[in-house]
């Protein structure tokens, strides 16, 4: 089947419908928020600042809920770009990925993030490119390159269709998850 589906050209629209990112940055710092003193809030971490905040404000809920937010806030905001390339020499198609705040597992819902009718033949390919917005710079996640084959694959899933990507990308951007579907005539 994968033979044949690479054997011709496909009209396809791709979406990018997931990734998976890695806790922490490749050098091990947290991606925002409360950094320097704090250092990443693991559950220890959490579990001293919720103490620390309870005992200053005199209610241990209060602190709790403050080191919830605060862990959450060190997530980073994933947004960039799927740039698609055909084998034919065409230019190459670019859409924008929204921002999915706060998320180490980033979710777009089909149409956010979708390159339409773009034409998927052997030697195709397909660039994720996602960065960490933040409000002074942006911290680069990751940018890797799926192959026609890898595409062709999920053009023959029912769903979306996950692949590894963690050794392109320093191990910060672990997988992402995408749908190709044929296109709308």
């Amino acid at each position: 089947m994968l033979l044949l589906l690479l054997g011709c050209a496909h009209s396809v629209d791709i979406t990018l419908t997931a990734a998976d990112l890695a806790p922490t940055m490749a050098n091990a710092a947290p991606w925002d928020g409360p950094q320097g003193v704090l250092g990443v809030l693991d559950e220890k971490g959490k579990a001293s600042l919720a103490a620390a905040l309870g005992s200053v404000v005199g209610n241990a809920a209060v602190g709790e809920a403050v080191a919830g937010v605060a862990s959450s806030l060190q997530q980073p905001d994933a947004g960039g770009e799927l740039s698609f390339t055909s084998a034919d020499g065409e230019p190459a198609v670019t859409v924008v990925v929204p921002t999915a705040s706060d998320s180490l597992a980033p979710r777009w819902v089909p149409g956010l993030a979708t390159l339409k009718a773009v034409s998927l033949r052997p030697g195709s390919k397909l660039r994720v490119l996602l960065v960490d917005k933040d409000i002074d710079s942006d911290d680069p996640i990751g940018s890797v390159v799926l192959t026609s084959a890898q595409l062709a694959a999920a053009l023959g899933t029912d769903g979306a269709f996950t692949v590894d990507t963690s050794r392109q990308s320093s191990g910060q951007l672990l997988s992402v998850s995408i749908l190709v579907v044929p296109a709308p005539k």
